[in-house]
């Protein structure tokens, strides 16, 4: 069972939430482990936390 794809409804950008710049399905949470980690929810991807900053 695929967790995301329930989320990912072809929502168009008119979603509120952001896109996950390592993956590109919506974020909804951002935890920061530490000074170069972050892990992105629903998607679970790893990243230094710059690389998850909102324009």
């Amino acid at each position: 069972m695929d967790v995301t794809h329930d989320l990912e409804a072809d929502d168009g950008d008119e979603s509120p939430w952001p896109r996950c710049s390592m993956c590109g399905s919506r974020m909804r949470m951002v935890t920061v482990v530490g000074p170069t980690e972050a892990i992105v929810s629903p998607c679970g991807c790893h990243a230094p936390p710059d690389a998850l900053e909102l324009e």
